[in-house]
C-alpha cells in the first residue's frame, strides 16, 4: 500500500485550514513525474477535530497525529 504525504496549510484569504495531499502526475499526463498537490478538504479549525470516515483508516490515523503535532507548536490560533 503506497503511503500518502498530507499537509494541512491556512488559508488566510478565506479563513479556514485545508488539507492536501502530494503526489506525482501519472504516466500520459502532460505533467507526468510532477509534483501534484490535491485538495482534499477544509476544516473551519482544527479543535477536537474527527476526520470523516470517507478516508481510509490509515490517513485519518496520519491526519490526527498531524493535527496533534500542528496545534502543539502553537503557529495558528485553534
Amino acid at each position: 500500500m503506497a503511503t500518502k504525504d498530507l499537509t494541512i496549510e491556512w488559508q488566510a484569504d478565506y479563513r479556514f485550514y485545508a488539507l492536501y495531499e502530494f503526489g506525482v502526475y501519472e504516466r500520459g499526463s502532460l505533467l507526468a513525474g510532477q509534483t501534484r498537490k490535491t485538495f482534499i478538504r477544509d476544516y473551519n479549525t482544527l479543535k477536537k477535530h474527527r476526520p470523516r470516515t470517507r478516508l481510509p483508516w490509515w490517513a485519518t490515523v496520519t491526519l490526527t497525529i498531524l493535527l496533534t503535532i500542528f496545534q502543539r507548536k502553537g503557529n495558528h490560533s485553534v
